[in-house]
């Protein structure tokens, strides 16, 4: 039997619900960059981030190109070029650009595209970071959770009135043993850290 590569990335996606969006899409933005750019645990990424595509979405967007504009990125996030490319060219749009951590090392992008886009099986969005998925309804956001029911971390950030699409999502992410956090504030360290600790549990 051929052995598993010994790091192999492990993806936990983020969902931004529409209040918690619209009141704090600056902050949201800052935090997943901050994961991307010193991810805190080797071999757990962060992404897709999942959105519902309406207000909020337009200050996200900026956001993501202020806070990667001259930084340096390194990781799977740096590696992830090749589905990035293929999600370009399937209408996915460049929303924003650090600096490769050296020559020769893929320019790392943030892109978004929409959730048609990432529920086609030809773009493996499912298993990378550095994507942004707007999604048309909430109907489509529990689609796209279940292809990540698993995944060894997920994230909600959600506001009260967020809370019963949050509750469906968690029933969907938990169903298959994931490390589900829903807060109302942006993702941080502590979330992986738990994740990681769960993880070692006999």
């Amino acid at each position: 039997m051929d052995a598993l590569p010994a790091t192999q990335p492990k993806f936990c996606p983020v969902f931004i619900l529409p209040e918690a969006l619209n009141s704090c899409a600056e902050d949201a933005a800052r935090a997943i960059v901050d994961l991307l750019l010193n991810p805190p645990i080797p071999g757990l990424v962060i992404g897709p981030v999942f959105v519902l595509d309406g207000t909020g979405i337009v200050d996200l967007r900026e956001s993501y190109t202020e806070c990667m504009h001259g930084r340096s990125f390194a990781g799977a996030f740096a590696a992830s070029s090749a589905c990035q490319e293929s999600a370009v060219l399937a209408g996915g749009a460049v929303i924003g650009e650090g600096l490769p951590l050296a020559d020769g090392m893929a320019t790392p992008l943030m892109i978004e595209v929409d959730g048609d886009t990432a529920l086609d099986p030809g773009l493996p969005t499912t298993a990378s970071t550095g994507f942004m998925v707007a999604c048309s309804d909430a109907r489509m956001m529990l689609s796209l959770a279940a292809r990540h029911a698993g995944a060894p971390a997920c994230y909600v950030q959600a506001r009260e009135e967020d809370m019963p699409l949050a509750r469906l999502l968690g029933a969907v992410l938990r169903d298959n043993g994931s490390h589900l956090k829903i807060s109302s504030t942006a993702p941080d360290c502590a979330w992986l850290l738990g994740a990681e600790l769960a993880d070692s549990l006999p």
